[in-house]
């Protein structure tokens, strides 16, 4: 059931369980606003407001979804005055003369997720790229600005005709609990000189926690991963012989390798990895977490 409201932007924010846990408000995109003369999805924020000057919704509904009724069309589109990307974002992007402002954005979040994880389509013209940003932020009343915790990001300028999972690493930067966040999906990676007619379609976004609620800095998992950059043989190293658990993702959060390790000093072979970007996450028994940035050369 489709909702009209008077006011064009409103923020809500859904909780999970525990503030640990919290979760983005219509994830799934099965709920949407219409708006005067345009939709766009409940809780969500596009540059579909501009439609009121003639300017065609570059976010838009689709019936061919991952999961549920619903997913997001980001779309680069172009008129007469000016290209203009497909977006979708946390706050409101456009101000009250409907100029883009990205200072609006933020949302009130004190989670600290590992992952975030959607499916996504890509379909990219020339040598466009799409991309995803979320970032954890908190307020410095010393330095009277806000500090970056956290950040997760992912861009593809591949084109993927069938929905593919995107799981995204955060990287942390400290210890401390954020006190709001932003994010972003945009069909162009520049948003200000966006490639007409790259699209870019989403559903089912959420974010992944570790087990107890938190990513635990506190237990913070002490290992030696080296060398990097790296060829085609990794060497973790641990204090002592006990279960920990190693994932490798691309720099597009895709997970492409997993396994346990037993012994004090391992090996893992990369002779498959092609050269570029990755992550490791690596995990023990009680939580405890490493997080690498590995950079493979062949």
């Amino acid at each position: 059931m489709k909702k009209i409201k008077l006011t064009v932007f409103s923020i809500l924010l859904t909780l999970g369980m525990a503030n640990a846990q919290q979760q983005i408000a219509n994830g799934g995109f099965e709920l949407w606003d219409t708006i005067a003369n345009y939709s766009q999805p409940e809780n969500w924020y596009t540059l579909n407001p501009l439609s009121v000057f003639g300017f065609e919704p570059s976010t838009t509904i689709t019936t061919d979804a991952q999961s549920g009724n619903y997913a997001v069309v980001l779309e680069s589109k172009g008129n007469t005055f000016t290209d203009y990307t497909g977006l979708l974002c946390s706050g409101p992007i456009l101000d009250a003369n409907n100029d883009p402002d990205f200072e609006h954005m933020n949302i009130k979040f004190n989670g600290r997720p590992t992952h975030a994880r959607f499916y996504y389509k890509s379909l990219p013209e020339l040598n466009d790229t799409c991309v995803f940003i979320m970032v954890l932020l908190k307020w410095n009343a010393v330095l009277g600005k806000n500090d970056t915790l956290a950040q997760a990001s992912f861009s593809m300028g591949d084109s993927v005709g069938s929905y593919t999972l995107a799981n995204v690493p955060f990287e942390y930067y400290s210890m401390a609990t954020p006190d709001s966040a932003y994010y972003i999906f945009s069909s162009s990676i520049d948003g200000f000189n966006p490639v007409v007619g790259s699209k870019f379609i989403v559903d089912d976004f959420e974010l992944v926690y570790s087990p107890s609620g938190i990513v635990n800095f506190d237990k913070k998992l002490e290992a030696s991963v080296y060398p990097n950059p790296s060829y085609n043989v990794l060497n973790i190293d641990f204090e002592n012989e006990k279960m920990r658990n190693i994932d490798i993702y691309n720099s597009q959060g895709k997970l492409l390798f997993s396994k346990q390790l037993f012994y004090a000093h391992n090996l893992v072979e990369l002779d498959t990895f092609e050269t570029g970007i990755y992550f490791i996450s690596i995990r023990g028994e009680n939580n405890e977490e490493k997080q690498v940035k590995l950079i493979i050369q062949n």
